[in-house]
C-alpha cells in the first residue's frame, strides 16, 4: 500500500472533521445574528416609542455608535428614505435592502423572510401599531433563538460525527 494513500486518508479525515466544526459554528452564528437584531429592534422600538421622529432618522439614531452586522441595513434603509425621489414604498425598499445584505446569508429561510415581512409594515402602521408590529417580531426571534439553543449541541455533536464519519468513509474507500 502507497504511502501516499494514507496520508492523503489523513488529510481526509481532518478537513471533513474541519468541515464538520465550521457547519456547527455556523450555526452557532444564526444565534449571534438573531441577537444583535433583537438589541437593535430594542432600540428601534424605543425611539418609535419614545423618541416621535421621523423613520429615517429612527434608523440613523439606532445605528449611531453601532459597528455590527445590521449596520449596513438599517443606514441603507436610512438613506433610501432620505432619498426617495421616486415615491418608492417602505416595503420595496426594505425589501432591496435586506436582499442586498450579506448577513441575510446567515439567516435561515423562515428568519429572511419574517424580517422581509417585519419590514413590509414599517411604513404603513401608526405610532402603536408600529410598536406591536415591532414587538412582535422581537418575540418571534426570541422564540427563534430559544428553539435554536435547545437544539444548538445536538447539531454541533452531529455535524462534528459526520464530517469524521465521512472523512473515514472517503479514506477506507480510497485505501
Amino acid at each position: 500500500m502507497p504511502v501516499y494513500r494514507i496520508w492523503c486518508s489523513i488529510i481526509l479525515v481532518i478537513l471533513c472533521t474541519y468541515y464538520g466544526i465550521l457547519m456547527g459554528q455556523r450555526e452557532k452564528e444564526r444565534i449571534v445574528v438573531n441577537e444583535e437584531l433583537f438589541k437593535l429592534l430594542l432600540k428601534l422600538k424605543s425611539e418609535f416609542a419614545y423618541g416621535m421622529v421621523p423613520l429615517e432618522e429612527a434608523f440613523v439614531n439606532v445605528i449611531s455608535g453601532y459597528e455590527g452586522r445590521w449596520k449596513p441595513l438599517f443606514k441603507q434603509v436610512s438613506h433610501m428614505i432620505e432619498n426617495n425621489s421616486e415615491n418608492e414604498k417602505l416595503s420595496d425598499m426594505w425589501l432591496r435592502a435586506v436582499n442586498e445584505l450579506p448577513v441575510a446569508a446567515m439567516l435561515a429561510g423562515e428568519e429572511k423572510k419574517e424580517l422581509i415581512r417585519y419590514g413590509a409594515d414599517i411604513g404603513l402602521l401608526s405610532k402603536d401599531a408600529l410598536i406591536k408590529r415591532t414587538q412582535m417580531y422581537m418575540n418571534f426571534l426570541d422564540r427563534r433563538n430559544s428553539y435554536l439553543y435547545g437544539q444548538i449541541y445536538q447539531k454541533v455533536k452531529v455535524l462534528r460525527v459526520l464530517g469524521i464519519t465521512a472523512g473515514l468513509f472517503i479514506a477506507i474507500i480510497i485505501i
